[in-house]
């Protein structure tokens, strides 16, 4: 999922100035030159042979990430074997299959004539555990720390039994005794409705977050490069020969985020497909309706980020000015990224990420943390979404005036506040 760069840093496809070639007589719509832009992107993004194998790389990264938990898992079910030593009575051979139930371990029972033959074969690695009418046998103790599948199942054998002889020894009916044990349990009545623990959620928002930060920054750097790219080489200067410069702007915003896109449908399809295949848990309990908004935030996120990236591409007089001017825009990202994370496993909010939740530069990745948390309901969501709207379209107003002065200039280091006061140069 990495940007299509050479180890410059800059694009690797050449610059296509075919739209220049257009025939410019006949009148088109507005929208046709953004829409030749957009296309002339996807054109160069995807025939790129970089594109082409990190996406094949990420595909199978994916595949690899669904696929292999499910077969280690179903290929590290312990199978424990239990060695009942001896004519056991009916009661002890009951309570030892029922302890093997409760635990959830896969057992295997044998039957071992006496109790040296039973430490013989524990010994050899034959057996885990034997049990006698008054005794468990393993080959070493477990420590009190210990979780594995045979010191689970060792305890509650031991437990099992020792209730068994305490029974016996008391003249108490066993049956009776395991008939009052299996009674089900009284219900428990709250006087408040219990409080979810959005598990679901925080995984969902933990997934989105990740795939938010590294779309919007990796593709929106990708922007900042081709705008440096293209002014670097006087590219520009040939396609605003024909174009308007926020025609150029919006065109390569609207293609690299379809090829964001692409990319991003081609991850999670492949990874959906994969865990339907395989009958993997890998990806079950996905909150649908989070992931359906954290898609949203990503398109409104995209809008915003790339206006901006754009921008801060056409101020760069130098290739190696580049990532000086892309550390500005990606700061908030970095802050809601960070932040989300320490929040996200404490399951709930707080007062800072609220303000992050409504600031539209972190939005994007702060309202899926909140509403996974529980901490937003859908008039905060709407709020929210209301005041990114609000801010992509003053940003893109903003982005196009600097896009449009700062693209021709070259030579010393241009400034925000020197771009926005002077006028645009003519073309």
């Amino acid at each position: 999922m990495t940007p299509n760069a050479t180890p410059n840093g800059t694009p690797d496809v050449a610059p296509d100035v075919t739209i220049a070639a257009e025939d410019t007589t006949r009148p088109s719509r507005p929208s046709r030159p953004v829409l030749l832009v957009a296309g002339r992107e996807i054109r160069e993004r995807t025939r790129a042979k970089s594109f082409k194998i990190t996406t094949i790389i990420s595909l199978l990264a994916v595949a690899a990430a669904v696929i292999v938990p499910h077969v280690l898992s179903s290929n590290n079910k312990t199978v424990l074997s239990v060695g009942l030593v001896g004519q056991l009575p009916g009661p002890v051979e009951d309570a030892v299959r029922g302890t093997t139930g409760l635990t959830g371990v896969k057992v295997r029972t044998v039957t071992v004539p006496d109790r040296a033959s039973a430490e013989a074969q524990i010994r050899q690695g034959q057996l885990d555990v034997a049990v006698t009418g008054d005794a468990v046998i393993v080959k070493r103790t477990f420590s009190d720390t210990d979780t594995s599948s045979r010191a689970q199942l060792t305890r509650a054998l031991a437990s099992s039994l020792g209730l068994l002889r305490g029974l016996q020894a008391n003249a108490i009916d066993v049956s009776a005794a395991q008939r009052a044990l299996a009674s089900p349990p009284v219900p428990v009545q709250g006087l408040v409705a219990p409080t979810p623990t959005r598990d679901s959620q925080r995984a969902t928002a933990l997934l989105g977050n990740i795939l938010l930060y590294v779309f919007l920054s990796l593709y929106g750097t990708w922007i900042l490069m081709g705008v440096v790219e293209e002014k670097t080489s006087r590219v520009v200067e040939v396609l605003l020969a024909t174009l308007r410069p926020r025609q150029l702007l919006a065109g390569k915003v609207l293609g690299i985020g379809a090829v964001a896109l692409i990319q991003g449908l081609l991850i999670v399809t492949t990874a959906l497909v994969c865990a339907a295949a395989t009958g993997s848990n890998y990806l079950k309990g996905t909150n649908v309706s989070l992931l359906g908004q954290t898609f949203m935030w990503f398109l409104l996120g995209f809008a915003f980020y790339a206006m901006l990236y754009g921008a801060a591409g056409s101020m760069v007089s130098r290739q190696s000015e580049a990532q000086n001017a892309a550390f500005p825009v990606t700061v908030p990202l970095l802050v809601a990224y960070l932040f989300a994370f320490t929040v996200l496993p404490s399951n709930h909010g707080n007062m800072f990420l609220t303000v992050l939740s409504f600031f539209p530069p972190t939005a994007p990745i702060a309202m899926p943390a909140r509403v996974a948390v529980g901490g937003a309901g859908l008039l905060d969501v709407a709020i929210s979404t209301a005041l990114m709207l609000v801010a992509i379209v003053w940003l893109a107003r903003v982005a196009g005036t600097v896009y449009s002065r700062a693209i021709l200039r070259t030579g010393k280091k241009t400034t925000w506040r020197e771009v926005l006061r002077r006028p645009a140069p003519t073309t």
